[in-house]
């Protein structure tokens, strides 16, 4: 894969990089987006599970646009976890041990 060239470049300041155009910014991810952590619904509690709200997983994760997930929670669920609702459009990363 070929990239275009730019007049000029500079140190991003981050050794994998390198360099990269001079009229990037460089930004830190923090500074531009919103971070959600959450819990899983206790699995022992059958009133937790088969509701109406997604609950998305990395199994989930397999495709480009997410339109569906294989288990739902219910209200209680989400109440009873420290999870929370993400928003439509939203950008979903799965981090764990």
């Amino acid at each position: 894969m070929s990239f275009p060239a730019y007049s000029s470049y500079r140190d991003s300041g981050v050794e994998w990089l390198g360099d990269v155009p001079s009229h990037w910014d460089a930004l830190k991810v923090k500074g531009f987006a919103q971070f959600s952590g959450g819990g899983t619904p206790n699995r022992e509690k059958p009133e937790y599970w088969n509701g109406d709200i997604p609950w998305v997983s990395p199994k989930d994760m397999k495709q480009e646009v997410i339109t569906s997930s294989e288990e739902q929670i219910t209200v209680e669920g989400l109440a009873s976890s420290a999870t929370s609702k993400i928003e439509p459009g939203a950008v979903l990363v799965p981090v764990g041990p």
